[in-house]
């Protein structure tokens, strides 16, 4: 932080505009947050005599996005017990952030029923990407398929994100087929153009189902298609999927000639972990 941040605190104080004037103080939530200072933004967050809804989405999100889960949980609980002020479609999305890197399934449906009883009236909340996209996150985290499938096919506007993990939370959870026609709707129906992530989740499907040939089609529409350089995941989906299926002198090729010879920066370890892999499988 640059030391005007504390410094533009300390006048404010002098003169009695923070904590007190929660405008000023919301500004100053907003500054702590910037820096990534959620302890900072919890110790003047608890010293504003009157929070806005400004002042608390402010603090979750701070909590939420420095993996602070459980303080974030028990700010959201603490605003819908002791406040008159109801969460907004943000605050909830922090919240529903937080339940998919802690795991949180049951609080995150309780997070997406309160999002869908209180504000699902509202086109700009259901149409709202980010939110959408943090709730396939948190369902295909939990393994919760159905409802990950569910907000997919609900959501009116799709962007790259949204087919990405929803295609990886089909591959992860053993519906490869359905994984793999979900990436052929995306670019043959919808002509949405893939991005190095998408083929991470379609290389991951293939390996899953131990599906060789599908395996190297996609690795070579990846390349000669869609002109992605392929990086050290893709690589590592190859050699996995060729020395599951027994090609282990395939696999080995790729780790010694075309793996360090696209990926220059290749560290000795990672190679290294890649060949055992192989020999491993053998």
């Amino acid at each position: 932080m640059l030391p005007e941040g504390p410094q533009l605190h300390a006048l404010a104080a002098k003169l009695a505009l923070a904590p007190a004037h929660t405008v000023v103080a919301n500004s100053l939530l907003h500054l702590y947050a910037s820096c990534s200072l959620p302890d900072a933004v919890l110790v003047l967050f608890r010293r504003i005599p009157t929070k806005s809804v400004v002042s608390w989405k402010t603090a979750v999100d701070a909590l939420a996005g420095n993996s602070d889960h459980l303080n974030t949980f028990d700010l959201f609980r603490e605003m819908q017990r002791g406040t008159s002020l109801a969460p907004d479609a943000y605050i909830v999305e922090s919240v529903i952030g937080a339940c998919a890197g802690a795991g949180a399934l049951s609080l995150g449906v309780y997070a997406h029923a309160l999002l869908l009883r209180q504000l699902g009236g509202h086109d700009d909340v259901s149409r709202d990407g980010l939110i959408n996209n943090s709730l396939l996150d948190l369902y295909g985290k939990c393994g919760a398929v159905e409802l990950a499938r569910k907000v997919f096919d609900q959501m009116p506007k799709r962007d790259i994100t949204s087919w990405n993990m929803a295609i990886l939370t089909l591959a992860n959870h053993g519906c490869v087929r359905e994984s793999l026609e979900l990436f052929d709707w995306m670019t043959w129906v919808e002509n949405v153009v893939p991005n190095a992530i998408t083929f991470v989740a379609v290389l991951s499907a293939c390996n899953h189902g131990k599906m060789v040939e599908e395996g190297r089609r996609y690795f070579e529409m990846m390349v000669s298609e869609c002109k992605i350089r392929p990086r050290i995941k893709h690589y590592g989906c190859m050699v996995d999927i060729l020395a599951r299926a027994g090609f282990i002198k395939e696999a080995l090729d790729v780790v010694s000639g075309e793996l360090p010879a696209r990926c220059h920066h290749l560290e000795e370890p990672t190679r290294c972990m890649l060949q055992a892999e192989c020999w491993v499988r053998a």
